[in-house]
C-alpha cells in the first residue's frame, strides 16, 4: 500500500483535501528515528508536517508519504501516527485483528445541560 494513496483516499471520503491537514506526524519503520517501543528497540522513520505550515512544506510531506510503500495487509503494524485537520478533528492510525488504517476522531459536543452555570455551587450547596 502506497501511504499517501491510503490518506487521500480517506481524505476523500469524508469529503476532504489534503488542504485540510493543519499538521501530522507519521512513522513508518525505518532507521531514522529510534523510539523505544513495548521493551524492545525498533527503529522508525519519522515524517513531519509543521503547524502553520507552508503550501511548499504540504507538498513535501505528502512527497515523502508518496515513497513510502508498506503491507498494509495482516500482520503487525507498520504505519503509525495522526494527521490533524483544521476544523479541530484528527485522523490516527489504528491496528486491529492485524489490518491497519486511518480512524476519523472528533471531539465530543458537550450540550447545554452539562456546562456549569453561574450558580453551580449553588445547585451543590442546595442539594447536600
Amino acid at each position: 500500500m502506497n501511504a499517501y494513496t491510503e490518506l487521500a483516499a480517506v481524505l476523500n471520503a469524508h469529503n476532504m483535501t489534503a488542504g485540510n491537514i493543519a499538521w501530522a506526524r507519521v512513522l513508518i519503520e525505518g532507521n531514522d528515528d529510534v523510539y523505544y517501543d513495548g521493551g524492545s528497540t525498533v527503529l522508525y522513520t519519522g515524517i513531519t508536517l509543521q503547524p502553520y505550515h507552508t503550501p511548499d512544506e504540504l507538498s513535501n510531506f505528502l512527497a515523502k508519504l508518496a515513497g513510502i510503500e508498506y503491507d498494509s495487509g495482516y500482520g503487525h503494524q507498520h504505519l503509525f501516527g495522526a494527521v490533524m485537520l483544521k476544523s479541530g478533528s484528527w485522523f490516527e492510525r489504528y491496528e486491529y485483528d492485524g489490518a491497519e488504517g486511518w480512524h476519523l476522531r472528533t471531539v465530543p459536543k458537550i450540550g447545554d445541560d452539562y456546562l456549569p452555570t453561574d450558580d453551580w455551587h449553588e445547585n451543590i450547596i442546595n442539594e447536600i
